[in-house]
């Protein structure tokens, strides 16, 4: 008698942006997380030298240049903008 198993199949995550969470984790999370702000210690004028690798699809990729090109700056400089921004609003540091 052969035993057959289906194959597990994982469940789908659901995709959760940072405010979402935020609004989601257990209040002592977000004392601790209040509580750790690595970040507050560092100079956000500091030239940069560390670095890190985004993984862009095609479209994502000419929407970068298109607004590059319009901004007349660097796709680096205006990907580091925007990221920078909405990094600083999901942590709620004011501007």
């Amino acid at each position: 008698m052969a035993f057959t198993t289906k194959p597990a199949v994982a469940a789908p995550t659901a995709r959760v942006d940072s405010q979402t969470w935020v609004e989601r984790a257990p209040v002592g999370a977000s004392r601790a997380a209040e509580a750790s702000r690595p970040w507050e210690q560092l100079d956000p004028k500091a030239p940069a030298s560390k670095a890190f690798n985004l993984r862009l699809n095609d479209y994502e990729l000419e929407l970068l240049r298109a607004v590059a090109d319009t901004e007349f700056c660097s796709q680096q400089a205006l990907a580091k903008r925007i990221l920078v921004r909405a990094l600083e609003q999901a942590v709620a540091i004011p501007k």
